[in-house]
């Protein structure tokens, strides 16, 4: 059974308009414990900590020579490795397209999965958020959303009708279309989803481990031990996988 090991950073939970920690990355490997060990003895031969925390090995030369040196060992073996980011800004619009735009459509007899097309539409809005529409107005309608997401209530709702609302009276043209189907979407938010049983999900980090077991996948045909290190909000919000062919275990 190959043994792989998953740690994450950046895991601020469903805050994901988090200025600190703007990406979320799960970095997973195969390496035995005895090859890792080798591999930190050399890079760092000096640190005795159990665990050690980038934090605090790169606040000293030593520590960023060593790190310069684990950087070389990773290196030569690349396919050992493998690591998923995720922005959170685009997290967010993927997310208000999804929560917003989708069920409006799907409300009016489209189909917003078929051929793709969402994944398009996201990356669309990504650029209308990114590039077009002023920072403060873009920012403002994320940070609506991300509240309204980790806490749906009627006044959180009203305050992301309000920034949408807003930010169509001074919209670019190239940016209407994008922002009226939200605004439609957050305006027919109670008729199409139970405001009481509305709640974010957890999808950031399983999809992000899930692309890394894509790789470990196409590696070899497993069956695989998964050994992902202790994440509350990772293991408090998702169903643990049965022990079939690849399961996870908290460390």
């Amino acid at each position: 059974m190959t043994q792989i090991y998953f740690d994450e950073s950046g895991q601020t939970g469903t805050h994901l308009f988090d200025p600190q920690q703007p990406y979320f990355v799960v970095a997973s490997t195969d390496l035995s414990d005895a090859e890792s060990s080798e591999i930190l003895k050399r890079a760092f031969p000096r640190q005795q900590a159990a665990e050690l925390k980038s934090q605090s090995v790169l606040r000293r030369p030593n520590g960023q020579r060593g790190f310069l040196e684990f950087a070389k060992e990773v290196g030569k073996q690349p396919q050992r490795f493998y690591a998923a980011k995720i922005g959170k800004r685009f997290a967010i619009i993927s997310k208000m397209v999804d929560s917003l735009v989708e069920p409006l459509l799907h409300s009016r007899g489209y189909d917003f999965y078929a051929n793709d097309y969402a994944r398009t539409f996201a990356n669309a809005v990504g650029v209308v958020f990114q590039h077009i529409l002023a920072r403060p107005v873009a920012e403002s309608i994320m940070t609506r959303y991300n509240a309204f997401a980790r806490s749906p209530n009627a006044q959180a709702l009203h305050a992301l009708q309000t920034a949408l609302k807003e930010a169509l009276r001074t919209a670019p043209e190239d940016a209407r279309l994008f922002l009226e189907l939200l605004y439609q979407g957050a305006i027919d938010f109670e008729q199409l989803h139970s405001l009481s049983a509305f709640e974010d999900t957890n999808d950031l980090h399983v999809t992000a481990v899930l692309s890394c077991m894509g790789h470990w996948q196409a590696q070899g045909p497993g069956p695989f031990h998964v050994v992902h290190d202790e994440s509350l909000h990772f293991f408090a919000r998702s169903r643990r996988p049965r022990r079939e062919p690849a399961f996870l275990c908290p460390v």
